[in-house]
C-alpha cells in the first residue's frame, strides 16, 4: 500500500468513526502526511500538509470553539476530509 492509499484509508476511518474516537486516527493521518520517507507529488503533498495543520484546529466541543474562529467542528472536518479524499483519488487515477 502506498502513502496516498494509507492516508486515504485513515481519512475514511475518520469519516466512519464516532467523534469521541477520532483523535487517534487524526494523529495517525498527521503522522503519515508528515512522514518524509515516502513522497507524493509536490501539489498533493502541499495540500495534505495543509490538512495536517488544519486538523490541529478540530474541536469536538462547541463551547471550546466559541473562543477562537480558527477552531472548527464535525461538519467542516468532514468537508476537509472529503476534499482530501477527492484529491487523493485524482492523484491515484493519474498514476
Amino acid at each position: 500500500m502506498g502513502k496516498a492509499d494509507e492516508i486515504k484509508r485513515l481519512l475514511e476511518k475518520i469519516q466512519r468513526t464516532h467523534t469521541t474516537q477520532r483523535a487517534g486516527y487524526i494523529t495517525r493521518v498527521q503522522n503519515a502526511i508528515q512522514d518524509d520517507t515516502i513522497t507524493l507529488n509536490a501539489e498533493l503533498q502541499q495540500e495534505l500538509s495543509e490538512l495536517a495543520d488544519d486538523l490541529n484546529y478540530y474541536e469536538v466541543d462547541s463551547t471550546h470553539r466559541v473562543d477562537d474562529a480558527a477552531y472548527f467542528g464535525e461538519e467542516r472536518l468532514l468537508e476537509k476530509i472529503s476534499t482530501a479524499i477527492e484529491k487523493i483519488d485524482a492523484f491515484l487515477d493519474g498514476q
